[in-house]
């Protein structure tokens, strides 16, 4: 099962098999993932020690693949906006949805498989946070020292400043005239807010990870999946 995600048919017919080995409400449990009633993720349903033994099966390991990959897909084609969706309809492995913005595409969700290892990716975007000012900020103190060299400057000097001048304006206009699509930000918000709260993860850990300047990053890791939520800062 491995390569190819099985039907709901199939796992609920695998799932017979183990009628001598699985107690009662452990077979309930993994029915309700499978019927998209619950999430594999929600801690609510089950601890951390008994779901990590619970997928040294393989049968239980595809039931969590199964129901995080729908339980995504099911929000994304039932959501009211227009949303571009890739999916990889034969296997676990592949599971896209971003909204269409200004003539770019605005990633929102992506699910991946990679050596038996899932990982959920969330996007947000977060104006509080303005790195925008700050560079233009930035901007205006670099070309307040370049204009100082330049009074001081021979003519090729001076021909060169006025080069990373010109370039510097340039960049301070296109920063000046950026519209933000409210929109899209708010429709992003929602999708991973819904998504979130029907894996039973409404709340990250509070350490943030920073990787870069426009980005950070929160996550929250369960036994063969690792689930990360990016916060893009603009």
């Amino acid at each position: 099962m491995k390569n190819k995600m099985p039907t709901k048919e199939e796992l609920l017919r695998n799932l017979e098999s183990y009628n001598n080995i699985l107690n009662k409400n452990t077979q309930d449990y993994l029915k309700s993932l499978i019927n998209l009633e619950i999430s594999c993720l929600n801690d609510q349903y089950i601890d951390s020690k008994t779901r990590e033994q619970l997928l040294q099966l393989d049968l239980v390991d595809d039931i969590s693949k199964y129901n995080i990959y729908y339980k995504a897909l099911e929000i994304l084609t039932n959501y009211k906006y227009n949303l571009s969706i890739t999916r990889m309809k034969e296997s676990f492995n592949g599971l896209n949805a971003s909204i269409d913005s200004n003539d770019k595409k605005e990633q929102v969700f992506n699910y991946m498989i990679t050596n038996n290892q899932a990982k959920i990716e969330l996007f947000e975007t977060d104006l509080s946070k303005s790195l925008k000012q700050r560079r233009m900020d930035k901007i205006l103190d670099d070309l307040d020292i370049l204009f100082r060299k330049e009074k001081k400057s021979n003519n090729l000097d001076k021909y060169i400043i006025r080069n990373k001048m010109d370039k510097l304006e340039n960049e301070y206009e296109t920063l000046d005239n950026a519209k933000y699509n409210m929109e899209t930000i708010n429709m992003q918000k929602e999708i991973v807010d819904k998504i979130s709260k029907d894996y039973g993860i409404e709340k990250f850990p509070i350490l943030i990870s920073d990787y870069d300047n426009m980005h950070k990053k929160m996550i929250k890791e369960y036994p063969k999946v690792k689930v990360i939520k990016y916060k893009n800062f603009k």
